[in-house]
């Protein structure tokens, strides 16, 4: 699989956001269980796509210290 593709994981991540809880990611990505450049299912936006949208400065600084793809833009699936 790769790190372009969603798996339950990944989807999970983007919920945690709806659910207001965003700084949870930063866990499930320390201990291997959601991809840093993972996409959504819907408009295949990345989480640092996600927490710019949302303000969260924390997820932000995280995501990019941990070396995220900066040049990764949102691709519309045709969905």
């Amino acid at each position: 699989m790769s790190d372009t593709d969603s798996d339950a994981e990944d989807y999970d991540a983007f919920n945690r956001f709806a659910n207001g809880q965003p700084l949870r990611i930063i866990d499930w990505i320390k201990r291997g269980k959601v991809k840093i450049n993972a996409r959504d299912e819907d408009h295949g936006d990345t989480l640092l796509i996600w927490a710019c949208r949302h303000r969260v400065e924390k997820l932000i600084r995280f995501l990019v210290r941990q070396g995220c793809d900066l040049n990764r833009l949102s691709i519309v699936t045709g969905k």
